[in-house]
């Protein structure tokens, strides 16, 4: 049963292939280089690089074919927009799996835990 909210909020999330999904990050960053002074102090700069590391957790779906392979491009119906974090950003990048965890447990449901790299300007 969908949530009922009150006031200005974004609350849940869409089904994702292969597992119920729980929770989702996206972490975003650049990579930087600074010129210092004599004293020190940065003066100069250049950001370039953008990216983010992402990760998925849920528990696995006996239904559906996911492929999770490592080093492959991953379709994630839960992405946020991206131009909101990375500059000069539009469309497109790709989403890369580096790595995958499965868990199990006597008294457990099957787990999984995915999580990699979105490289934005990453050419098709």
């Amino acid at each position: 049963m969908a949530a009922t909210t009150f006031g200005s909020i974004s609350f849940g999330m869409s089904a994702e292939t292969g597992f119920y999904i729980e929770s989702m990050s996206f972490d975003y960053s650049l990579d930087e280089k600074t010129i210092q002074d004599e004293q020190g102090e940065a003066v100069a700069g250049a950001f370039y690089k953008s990216k983010a590391e992402w990760s998925l957790d849920g528990a696995y779906k006996t239904t559906g074919s996911p492929s999770w392979v490592m080093g492959a491009i991953l379709s994630i119906a839960n992405v946020p927009t991206h131009t909101a974090f990375i500059p000069n950003y539009t469309s497109g990048g790709k989403v890369i799996v580096k790595s995958a965890k499965v868990s199990k447990g006597n008294e457990a449901e099957q787990r999984r835990s995915l999580s990699g790299t979105f490289w934005p300007f990453m050419a098709t």
